[in-house]
């Protein structure tokens, strides 16, 4: 293992001030949203669908 890697983990100060205010990326709600759109959308057409075969 490299010296400056074996200093680093020794050093929880500085892996903590790393790891701090983690947030998520600023698209992940917006496409999660989109799946659950395109999901409901589609369960959507299929129960209309289904109306209109019966």
């Amino acid at each position: 293992m490299a010296p400056e890697m074996k200093a680093y983990e020794a050093d929880p100060v500085k892996r903590a001030a790393e790891t701090k205010e983690i947030d998520t990326p600023r698209g992940t709600w917006a496409i999660l949203l989109g799946y659950a759109a395109i999901l409901a959308g589609l369960w959507i057409y299929g129960y209309i669908e289904m109306l209109i075969r019966s």
